[in-house]
């Protein structure tokens, strides 16, 4: 069954199926999402480079770009980004293949059309503003997203966070309804109330889950930007022991922005150029920009999680 999907402001068709409302109405796609032979992948040269490597990829010199998480899938975008093909590993219709498939590999798509995603967690406040929060992996976004959840503030995104800009302000995209998180993070924040399921492992590599959370705790429309948290490194939440958040000056929210675009293998000097532009433009709109610093403890993320919503609503 073919379904067409509105996602990250992209117009998506495919034989997926997504926790996601689709389009019954007849749409000319920016994407087409199309399961792959077998046999086209394995005619494929670099398919047998650096077998070893968990990620790899490759750009083909007719422009195609050729991806692969080994034991997870592989995929073939055309030059034009205009379609995706996959070869599965898995089960087609796993979280942990569309994990990939709607985050990593969406990403090269989405810079293909000159739209910058950046590495984040957005959640919505009462007021139906998203409240994002930018760092590396393992500085817990999505940990602190659940402490949100927790107290009923709806998740926006997790991971990739598009915006779009308009002439006065920003507004975020909605991701689908689902959130990574180490099932002792789970256990602390979130239960069957939220959840719609145990979860299920992103890769054999690590121990951390794909959540699917219930629709009535995840918000599926565009919200205005309210403002932007950078979190601090694991080692300087490690030496925080109170909540701190920080004004920075636009030099230091501009070098923030950077830091946290969200793909990182296309290094292009067109992409160095869009990029540069796009985080110029995001601190001219004037958004507040922060440093968060907090300790590394679950104990103290309801502690943390208020005072962001105190600091977001002086809209400093």
């Amino acid at each position: 069954m073919i379904n067409n999907y509105h996602l990250y402001g992209l117009k998506i068709r495919g034989p997926i199926i997504l926790p996601w409302p689709a389009d019954k109405n007849k749409i000319q796609p920016d994407i087409e999402i199309i399961p792959g032979k077998i046999q086209e992948f394995r005619n494929l040269a670099c398919r047998k480079h650096r077998p070893q490597n968990w990620f790899y990829y490759y750009k083909l010199p007719d422009g195609a770009a050729y991806l692969r998480w080994t034991n997870i899938a592989e995929f073939l975008i055309s030059p034009d980004s205009h379609t995706i093909k996959w070869y599965s590993h898995l089960k087609k219709q796993s979280e942990s293949f569309q994990n990939y498939l709607l985050n990593q590999v969406l990403s090269f798509s989405l810079l293909d059309r000159g739209i910058e995603p950046l590495h984040g967690v957005g959640i919505t406040t009462k007021n139906n503003e998203a409240i994002v929060f930018l760092g590396h992996p393992g500085y817990g976004k999505s940990t602190l997203a659940a402490s949100f959840i927790s107290k009923g503030l709806p998740l926006l995104t997790d991971d990739l966070v598009v915006l779009k800009e308009n002439k006065k302000y920003c507004t975020v995209y909605p991701g689908l309804p689902r959130i990574k998180l180490f099932p002792r993070v789970s256990k602390r924040f979130l239960n069957s109330e939220f959840l719609k399921n145990d979860g299920s492992l992103m890769n054999p590599e690590t121990s951390k889950k794909i959540f699917s959370l219930k629709r009535k705790i995840c918000y599926n429309k565009p919200c205005k930007l309210k403002a932007i948290y950078l979190l601090c490194s694991p080692e300087d939440q490690r030496k925080t022991k109170n909540i701190l958040i920080k004004n920075i000056s636009p030099h230091q929210s501009f070098m923030g922005l950077i830091a946290n675009t969200f793909n990182t293998v296309i290094r292009s000097p067109e992409r160095y150029r869009n990029e540069f532009h796009f985080c110029k433009r995001i601190v001219d709109y004037g958004i507040p920009i922060k440093a968060l610093y907090y300790p590394r403890n679950l104990k103290k993320l309801d502690a943390v999680s208020a005072a962001i919503l105190k600091d977001s609503q002086t809209g400093k």
